[in-house]
C-alpha cells in the first residue's frame, strides 16, 4: 500500500517497479541519442554548405551555438564602403545567417525539445514546459585600440561597430579574423555567466 501525497492510499502496484523506471530510462536514452544524432547530422549537413548570399562582398556562416566558424570581407568591400556602411552591412550579413541558420535546424532541434520534454514527462508522470533559460543581456568586446567593436543584444542578434582605424584596405581578412575573435569573446563570456547561473 502506497500514501499520496492527496492523502488516498494506493496499492502499490499503481506505482512502476524499479525494473519498469529502467526499462522506461533506456528507452528515453537511446530516443535523446537518436535526436541528438539528427541534430548533429542536420548541423553538418548545414556547415557543409556553402555560406547564405545575402551580400556579394561579404558572407557569413555562423554555427548552432552562435558561434561564426566563417566570416569572408571582400577587398571590394572596404574600398566601396565607408566605416557606418560597413558596419551596418557586417551587421546585417551576421544577423540574417544567424537567422538562417536558425531555420535550418529548426525541425531536428524542435525535435529534441520534444524528445527531452517527453522523456521529463513519462519520468514524472506530467506534462513539462519548456525549460526557460536566463534572462539574456548584452554582451559587448571592444578590440585593445578601441577601433571595433561587437555587441551581442538581447535578442542574440551581433551588431557591429568599426571606424577608420580598424581598417586596413591592403588586409580584409585581418577584419574579418578580428570581428570572429571578439563575436567569441562574447559569447564566451555569455556563456561562462549563464553556466554560472545554472549551477
Amino acid at each position: 500500500m502506497g500514501t499520496h501525497n492527496n492523502g488516498y492510499v494506493a496499492d502499490d502496484e499503481d506505482h512502476p517497479s524499479m525494473e519498469e523506471i529502467r526499462e522506461q530510462i533506456s528507452e528515453q536514452r537511446a530516443k535523446n541519442f537518436f535526436a541528438l544524432t539528427e541534430i548533429e547530422w542536420a548541423r553538418q549537413d548545414y556547415l557543409r554548405a556553402p555560406a547564405p548570399v545575402f551580400h556579394r562582398y561579404v558572407s557569413a556562416k555562423i554555427d548552432y551555438d552562435g558561434r561564426i566558424v566563417s566570416l569572408i570581407i571582400t577587398p571590394q568591400a572596404l574600398a566601396g564602403y565607408d566605416c557606418a556602411e560597413l558596419s551596418t552591412i557586417i551587421t546585417n550579413v551576421l544577423r540574417r545567417s544567424r537567422q538562417h541558420m536558425i531555420s535550418a535546424l529548426k525541425e531536428p532541434n524542435d525535435a529534441l525539445h520534444q524528445t527531452i520534454e517527453g522523456t521529463l514527462g513519462q519520468l514524472t508522470g506530467r506534462p513539462v514546459q519548456s525549460v526557460v533559460g536566463p534572462a539574456f543581456k548584452p554582451y559587448e568586446e571592444v578590440s585593445h585600440d578601441g577601433h571595433l567593436r561587437i555587441v551581442i543584444n538581447s535578442a542574440g542578434e551581433p551588431s557591429c561597430c568599426i571606424d577608420s582605424g580598424a581598417v586596413d584596405p591592403e588586409n580584409a581578412a585581418l577584419l574579418a579574423d578580428r570581428i570572429v575573435t571578439l563575436h567569441n569573446a562574447a559569447l564566451k563570456r555569455r556563456d561562462l555567466e549563464w553556466r554560472s547561473l545554472i549551477e
